[in-house]
C-alpha cells in the first residue's frame, strides 16, 4: 500500500480550533487505510469475536454517506473559524486586521449557505455513484436534506461569531482605529485629503482615553498626526511594513527628536495584545525540556534566559547572530577568574 498513514489526532486533545481541523484532516486522509485495515481484521477468523465485532462497528460508522459528507463539510467550516483563531493569536494583530478577518470569514460562511465550499466540491469529485475509495457508502441522503442541515449549522456559527464580536462592527471606537492602517490613507498628492484624513477619529479616540492622557498634549497630537502621515507617505519603504511594526519603528527613531511623541502615545493606546495563544502554552513544554531532572538546579534567571532564547529562535538564529559585542563585553567586564573568592590550592605558578 503506497498511501502514507498520518498519526491520528484527538479532536478534544486541545481547545484550539486548528487542532480540531488537523484531526479532521488526518481522519479524512487516513480514511481508506483505516477502513481497509478494519475490513481485513473483521474478516480474519483468527481474531477474537468481540474485537471483530468492534471492527465491524467502526466500518459501519466510517462508511456512512453522511459521515464522509460531514468530514468534508467540517474542513470547510473549521478552515474559516481556524483562520479567525490564528489571526487573534498573532503578536502583531491590530484592530484593522481583526475586523478584516471577521468580515472575510462572515462573507465566506454566508456564501457557503447557497454554494458549497472548496471541500464539498471535492466531495462531489471523490464520491461517484456513492463509491468512495472503492468502498460503497451506505444510507445516502438527498442533497436537499443535507443542504438544509448545513444551512442551520452555518447560521448558528455566524450568529455565534457575530454575538461574540458584535462590538467590533458597531462600536465607533473600533471603527476609528482603522485610520492607523497606513495602507488605507489617501495619496500624498491628493491635496488636502491626506491632511484631513483621520482628524475626527483621532479626536474621538482622545475623548475616550482622556483620563489616560493627562501628560499628553492632545492639541499638539493633532498637528503631529498631519506631520506623521506626510512623513510615512514620503518614505516608500514604509508601504509594505505592518502598521504595528511601523509605529514601533518610528517610536524608536523618534526617541531623541520627539517630533511625534504625543500622537504616538495615542496610537499605542489602541494596540491589541493576544491574551492567550499557542506560543504561550508551548512555554510549559519548553520549561520541562530545559529544567529536567538532570538540570533541576537552574536558577530562575538562567531558566528565564534559556526559555527566551528557545522561544525566540528566529531572533537568535546563528545566521544573523553577531557574537563579537557579547564576547567583548564578557572579556573586558566579566570576572577574570571563574571562582574569584576561592584560594588556589598548591604552589603558585
Amino acid at each position: 500500500m503506497d498511501d502514507h498513514f498520518l498519526k491520528p489526532a484527538k479532536c478534544n486533545g486541545t481547545r484550539w480550533v486548528e487542532h480540531k481541523l488537523l484531526a479532521v484532516s488526518k481522519l479524512l486522509h487516513n480514511w481508506f487505510i483505516i477502513v481497509s485495515h478494519m475490513s481485513n481484521y473483521a474478516e480474519d477468523n483468527t481474531n477474537r469475536g468481540e474485537d471483530r465485532a468492534k471492527a465491524k462497528g467502526i466500518i459501519q460508522k466510517l462508511c456512512q454517506y453522511k459521515f464522509v459528507f460531514y468530514l468534508y463539510f467540517l474542513k470547510d467550516i473549521l478552515s474559516e473559524v481556524s483562520r479567525i483563531s490564528l489571526t487573534f493569536q498573532r503578536d502583531d494583530i491590530n484592530v484593522s486586521s481583526a475586523v478584516t478577518v471577521l468580515q472575510a470569514a462572515n462573507a465566506t460562511l454566508n456564501d457557503m449557505i447557497n454554494n458549497p465550499g472548496a471541500q464539498l466540491l471535492q466531495f462531489d469529485n471523490d464520491v461517484i455513484d456513492n463509491k468512495f475509495h472503492d468502498f460503497t457508502l451506505k444510507n445516502p441522503i438527498e442533497r436537499a436534506v443535507l443542504k438544509e442541515q448545513l444551512r442551520r449549522i452555518i447560521l448558528g456559527i455566524i450568529d455565534c461569531i457575530q454575538t461574540r464580536f458584535e462590538n467590533l462592527h458597531t462600536d465607533e471606537l473600533f471603527r476609528a482605529c482603522h485610520v492607523f492602517d497606513h495602507k488605507n490613507w489617501p495619496d500624498l498628492n491628493a491635496g488636502d485629503a491626506l491632511a484631513q484624513y483621520g482628524l475626527a477619529e483621532i479626536q474621538q479616540i482622545v475623548e475616550h482615553f482622556r483620563p489616560l492622557l493627562q501628560g499628553c498634549d492632545t492639541v499638539a497630537a493633532l498637528r503631529e498626526w498631519v506631520d506623521l502621515k506626510a512623513y510615512i507617505c514620503r518614505n516608500r519603504h514604509f508601504v509594505d511594513v505592518h502598521p504595528l511594526a511601523l509605529f514601533q519603528r518610528i517610536s524608536v527613531e523618534d526617541s531623541q527628536m520627539n517630533n511625534f511623541q504625543n500622537i504616538l502615545k495615542i496610537i499605542h493606546l489602541t494596540s491589541c495584545y493576544p491574551l492567550s495563544n499557542a506560543a504561550c502554552e508551548r512555554v510549559f513544554s519548553t520549561m520541562k525540556r530545559i529544567k529536567s531532572d538532570w538540570r533541576c538546579r537552574l536558577n530562575n534567571n538562567t531558566l528565564n534566559t534559556l526559555m527566551r532564547i528557545n522561544m525566540n529562535e528566529k531572533a537568535f538564529s546563528l545566521d544573523v547572530f553577531e557574537p563579537r559585542p557579547f564576547v567583548t563585553r564578557w572579556w573586558f567586564n566579566g570576572q577574570k577568574s571563574k571562582r574569584p573568592h576561592t584560594v588556589p590550592y598548591g604552589p603558585n605558578q
